[in-house]
């Protein structure tokens, strides 16, 4: 398959462990358990209730004219759902559950406690890791990828996240690129920072940057299939969901992931 002719994507997930490798399910000894004296529930550990870490591999395609389908991989997501909800049905305080994680994960669920209203859902996705490998780079597959990420979610694990939350962060392929130069990160983080902007993504705190699910994501800025000439007289966000998977035409030369 040639990059030319890629005319869709895919992402399929699974589960995995905070700290790397396999997930990891709770134990639960048997004799307890056959004797009623204790329960899975009883046993988990916060992760498994109401954390879930969640690694996508993304995929591109092309379809020729004998409908054959040609698929080639094309980059990785990593995140985790915040199942803030899940917390409360539980009667658990999602601040210390998530506190006893780790620093960073506290944080992530402070920013959405203090900035996320939805209607959608009060549960928060972490984005981690992104990373589209260089050949697939600048054709519109990182924004197509985010667009479809959070009903990927909820088909694949039936979860519902009311919001993202990311830190830009630049994320090099070793085994397919040089390590950018000291000289080049300062236009690398400006890039980076641009991408997730086009989306809708707002800085909030410092390095974390916020985008509420109840809103439509944005494509190169404005609202998918908006004209330029409309852009005034339309709000920056709408509350509907959407679904790209088409990408659009390079002719204004604009990069994107």
């Amino acid at each position: 398959m040639t990059i030319e002719n890629i005319t869709s994507v895919s992402m399929i997930g699974k589960l995995s462990s905070y700290y790397g490798g396999d997930f990891h399910s709770s134990t639960v000894d048997i004799k307890e358990l056959l004797s009623g004296r204790t329960s899975f529930r009883e046993e988990a550990f916060c992760e498994e209730l109401h954390l879930k870490s969640i690694n996508f591999d993304i995929f591109v395609h092309h379809v020729d004219e004998d409908g054959n389908v040609d698929t080639e991989k094309a980059g990785e997501l990593t995140g985790r759902l915040f199942d803030v909800e899940r917390c409360t049905e539980d009667e658990f305080d999602p601040m210390e559950v998530f506190d006893n994680v780790d620093q960073y994960t506290y944080e992530i669920y402070e920013m959405g406690r203090k900035h996320h209203e939805g209607i959608v859902s009060d549960n928060i996705f972490a984005i981690d890791s992104f990373m589209i490998y260089p050949e697939y780079r600048e054709k519109y597959i990182g924004t197509a990828v985010m667009h479809i990420l959070s009903e990927v979610l909820e088909a694949q694990f039936n979860l519902k996240a009311g919001c993202l939350i990311v830190v830009p962060k630049i994320i090099y392929d070793a085994e397919r690129e040089p390590e950018p130069k000291d000289s080049q990160y300062e236009q690398l983080t400006s890039r980076c920072e641009n991408f997730w902007m086009n989306l809708g993504f707002e800085m909030v705190e410092a390095p974390y940057w916020y985008f509420n699910l109840d809103m439509r994501l944005l494509v190169k800025g404005q609202i998918p299939g908006q004209k330029v000439e409309e852009k005034e007289s339309y709000p920056k966000l709408v509350a509907e969901s959407a679904t790209i998977y088409e990408f659009p035409s390079r002719s204004n030369g604009q990069t994107d992931q």
